[in-house]
């Protein structure tokens, strides 16, 4: 009975060029397995990227340019044209600190005073003498849509640069003659 245990691998049933052959009830459910991992693997990877949530937020990122490029004392203004979730000023909302010192103009009641969701904000054109006391403003846009731009423009604003951040664009602009 020895003898035949020590028997070498390549002369038992089954064996293959010196191996056990895979039966393939074994070999099938490894295959769908990878196929399964392989499908799953790029959604995987998105959902935890840093634009994955709500189809690309980049409120964290768009806070950051604010906050490595404003000044204390600069104005900010939001893009009010999306839908709410989608709103730039939720990066406000959401990362305080990072726009410290800067006035927002257009903000009349925020959302911690308030029983709804959401900050209550006056239309640009309504706060253009706020806005106007300030050399530099910054505008938060959503995407390509520059409508808080063109009304900076008609106060006398240029566009100093444009930061791109994802779906975002932070725009700088300065008062012409200061």
């Amino acid at each position: 009975a020895l003898a035949a245990s020590a028997a070498p691998v390549a002369s038992r049933p089954g064996a293959v060029g010196g191996r056990r052959a895979v039966p393939p009830a074994t070999l099938v459910p490894l295959l769908g397995l990878a196929v399964i991992l392989g499908a799953a693997t790029p959604g995987y990877l998105a959902q935890r990227g840093p634009y994955a949530k709500d189809h690309g937020a980049d409120f964290r990122q768009a806070a950051a340019v604010v906050a490595a490029n404003a000044s204390p004392g600069d104005a900010i203004v939001f893009d009010q044209s999306t839908k709410p979730s989608r709103r730039p000023r939720l990066s406000l909302d959401l990362y305080p600190g990072q726009f410290a010192g800067l006035d927002d103009v257009a903000l009349r009641r925020p959302l911690a005073s308030r029983t709804v969701l959401w900050d209550a904000v006056a239309p640009l054109p309504a706060v253009a003498d706020r806005v106007e006391a300030h050399a530099r403003v910054w505008a938060v846009e959503s995407g390509s849509d520059s409508t808080d731009v063109a009304v900076l423009r008609s106060l006398g604003y240029t566009v100093e640069q444009a930061i791109p951040v994802h779906r975002t664009v932070v725009y700088e602009l300065v008062k012409e003659g200061s």
